[in-house]
C-alpha cells in the first residue's frame, strides 16, 4: 500500500479547528459521505449534473483538497483515518466536516472507530487516490453509465442547430438523461437551469445533461437559446 501524506499540519491547541476548516485559498472538491450499518456511502456529481453512489470504496484526485459533508442514517459512527489521525463523528441529523489533501498516488482505507453494533469491525472503505487525468476518466466513465441506466427509465434526445433547441416533451415524469446534439457550426455550452454543472459539445457531438424531477426546468446554450424541459 502507497503512503499518502495528508496535508495537515496544526498544533494540539488548533487541532479541531485545522481539521474542519480546508484552506480557504485552494479550489476543492466536495464529496457527502453517509455512515450506515455497516459501511460508508460516498455521493458523487458528475458531468451534466449526473449523480451516482459508491459504498465502501471511493476515488479522489491527488494534490486537491477533498471536503467531506459526514452523517449518519442510523446510529453514532466516527469517520477516521487511522493511519493519520484524522476523524469526525458520523451523527444523524447532523453534518460534520473533515478535509484532507493527498499528495501521493495509492490506496488508504477509512474506518468507523466508535462501535456501532455487531459488524462494526467490518466498517470500513477503500480510498483510491489517483492522477487528476485518471480522475476526468474515472467520472468521465462513471457519468456516461449513470446516464446509461437513467437513459434505460427516461430519456430525451434534443437537437441544437447553433440557434435553436428542438426538445421533445418528456415520456415521463421523474428524473431524465437529456441527450443534447449540436448540430451547429460551433462549440456550445449547454446546461440545464443554472452553469454550474456546464457541457461543452463540439459541432457534430452530442453531451448529455441530467434533468431533475419536478416541473418548470429550462435548457440553455452560451448562444442565449433556452426552451423549457418538461
Amino acid at each position: 500500500i502507497a503512503a499518502i501524506m495528508f496535508g495537515l499540519a496544526f498544533s494540539t491547541i488548533h487541532a479541531v479547528d485545522a481539521i474542519e476548516n480546508p484552506p480557504p485559498d485552494e479550489p476543492a472538491m466536495h464529496y457527502n459521505v453517509t455512515g450506515f450499518q455497516f459501511g460508508w456511502k460516498y455521493n458523487y456529481t458528475g458531468e451534466g449534473g449526473i449523480g451516482w453512489q459508491n459504498i465502501s470504496e471511493w476515488t479522489v484526485p491527488s494534490n486537491t483538497v477533498v471536503i467531506m459533508n459526514i452523517t449518519s442514517q442510523d446510529v453514532w459512527h466516527n469517520f477516521a483515518f487511522p493511519n493519520f489521525r484524522i476523524r469526525v463523528d458520523a451523527i444523524p441529523g447532523e453534518v460534520n466536516h473533515l478535509w484532507f489533501k493527498a499528495t501521493d498516488i495509492g490506496d488508504e482505507r477509512n474506518v468507523c472507530v466508535q462501535i456501532c453494533g455487531t459488524g462494526h469491525a467490518t466498517m470500513k472503505a477503500a480510498l483510491h487516490v489517483v492522477s487528476p487525468a485518471d480522475y476526468a476518466k474515472f467520472v468521465h466513465d462513471s457519468s456516461m453509465e449513470s446516464y446509461a441506466k437513467l437513459a434505460k427509465k427516461n430519456s430525451v434526445n434534443a437537437t441544437f442547430d447553433g440557434a435553436v433547441f428542438n426538445v421533445p416533451a418528456l415520456a415521463k415524469s421523474g428524473p431524465a438523461a437529456l441527450s443534447i446534439a449540436n448540430n451547429g457550426t460551433s462549440a456550445a455550452t449547454f446546461y440545464i437551469d443554472a452553469p454550474g454543472n456546464a457541457i461543452h459539445v463540439q459541432p457534430g457531438q452530442t453531451g448529455f445533461l441530467f434533468v431533475p424531477a419536478g416541473a418548470g426546468h429550462k435548457l440553455v446554450s452560451s448562444t442565449g437559446a433556452s426552451q423549457a424541459v418538461s
